[in-house]
């Protein structure tokens, strides 16, 4: 299980490159919530502990293996990129 403490970023400010994605799709009150267990369309588990205040909004990426840049694209894809 990918455990997330925090968004790491947002979709549309993200080099996404040759990586597979994964998505979590969550409805309004499942955002609100600061912990919870989901999975990924690709059946991935992931554990969600937000701190008190923050929330997610749709768009956050969840989790990142490393952080991706241009020059350091290869065509083997993240094991894992989630958003929201």
């Amino acid at each position: 299980m990918i455990m997330v403490g925090r968004a790491v970023g947002r979709l549309d400010q993200q080099w996404v490159g040759g990586r597979r994605l994964e998505w979590v799709t969550l409805d309004f009150e499942a955002m609100a919530k600061g912990h919870q267990r989901v999975r990924t369309d690709a059946g991935t588990e992931v554990g969600i502990s937000l701190a008190r205040a923050d929330r997610l909004a749709e768009g956050d990426v969840l989790y990142e293996p490393s952080p991706p840049t241009p020059e350091a694209a290869t065509s083997t894809p993240a094991s894992f990129s989630g958003t929201l």
